[in-house]
């Protein structure tokens, strides 16, 4: 699972760095997520990308059923997807920050990981 984890977060962050260098973002956004929040938002975005890559051919070609997902993390965050893309934008134009950033999701989805792995 953790070699899943790594090429999940090395395609994502590449997706985010090409579409950051489209539009660099410098302003900080009017509803800036802190970063520990960013966090535990990107653990369950990585989950469930991971989820995704789990379901069956047909189920990850339904837009909704990764729709449903992501509503899912918006209304727990209580943000919309514009919120976290602007968000994702502005973290991706400081390298080190969203490195740091990164550093810390992986730190928890390694915990994560480990716990499920100790119990039956």
């Amino acid at each position: 699972m953790h070699k899943t984890l790594s090429y999940i977060l090395l395609i994502t962050m590449a997706f985010l760095i090409q579409c950051s260098s489209e539009k660099p973002a410098t302003d900080i956004p009017e509803e800036l997520i802190p970063d520990s929040l960013m966090v535990e938002i990107l653990c369950d975005v990585y989950l469930v990308e991971g989820l995704m890559l789990q379901l069956s051919y047909q189920d990850r070609k339904r837009p909704e059923v990764g729709k449903y997902y992501y509503q899912y993390i918006y209304k727990k965050y209580g943000i919309n997807k514009e919120i976290f893309m602007e968000n994702m934008t502005y973290y991706t134009t400081d390298v080190k920050r969203l490195d740091a950033l990164h550093d810390k999701v992986i730190a928890k989805l390694s915990r994560i990981e480990s716990s499920s792995d100790s119990q039956p």
